[in-house]
């Protein structure tokens, strides 16, 4: 009777595990086909070059892309990272949660721009949403500038858009709630509260004085320290058109 039940508590594992893993693969797999549809979009439309801080480190075919997608919006690119994707603004901030740049439904979604904020980043936050997927794609590696030490190799990303290029020099990187006033901060008084608020909770310091700020873009991802957290970090915007 023992030596039975024995054999039937082992079935019951090798059969959870089973399941579990098959779970596991179908995820993996969901993921991989996000991640290879944003490879193979970079390759077709972006080409590097040499670069330091202050000349562009790749162009971006926007004709292209357009041509793919009208809801085309910019580019976010970070050496040494994940990010190399396009970004959009879509008829509302659902549209693209779950879909790729090229209509494929797939929990990796798109980059894209808050629907209040100008999409020609005219306005003085211009909010982009990503996912924080759990293999690091997206805005997976935003949790990384909780630690000084990665800020300090990573101090800034580019936003390239059809009008102009923007070095993103970040200034600082904070957990908030869901209803934080930044969602809502679209005008200068706004930002520069958020900004005075928030900067000495800041995750890294970046030396950068709030009181030199004017224009923001704002990286928002979710955050799992409570329910309905967010990680977000905050960047200047920087004309470089070389």
């Amino acid at each position: 009777m023992k030596k039975a039940l024995y054999w039937v508590l082992v079935a019951l594992c090798v059969a959870v595990i089973a399941f579990s893993g098959y779970h596991l693969v179908k995820i993996y797999l969901k993921y991989k086909v996000g991640t290879d549809s944003y490879k193979k979009t970079a390759t077709a439309v972006t080409t590097k070059k040499d670069s330091d801080k202050n000349h562009v480190p790749i162009s971006v075919d926007f004709a292209k892309l357009k041509t793919e997608n009208p809801d085309i919006a910019g580019w976010l690119y970070c050496k040494g990272t994940p990010i190399n994707y396009p970004v959009v603004q879509g008829s509302d901030n659902s549209e693209y949660l779950h879909k790729l740049f090229d209509g494929t439904k797939n929990f990796s979604g798109t980059l894209f721009i808050d629907v209040n904020s100008p999409k020609d980043m005219s306005g003085p936050n211009t909010i982009i949403y990503g996912h924080a997927m759990k293999n690091g794609s997206m805005f997976g590696m935003l949790a990384h500038y909780k630690k000084q030490d990665y800020y300090k190799k990573h101090p800034y990303m580019w936003y390239l858009t059809p009008n102009g290029n923007y070095r993103l020099d970040l200034v600082i990187g904070y957990e908030a709630p869901s209803d934080s006033l930044i969602y809502s901060a679209f005008d200068l008084s706004k930002v520069q509260a958020v900004l005075a608020d928030e900067t000495p909770h800041s995750t890294f310091k970046s030396g950068i004085s709030r009181m030199q700020v004017s224009k923001i873009v704002t990286l928002s991802t979710c955050a799992y320290e409570y329910e309905e957290a967010r990680y977000i970090v905050i960047a200047v915007p920087v004309r470089v058109d070389q």
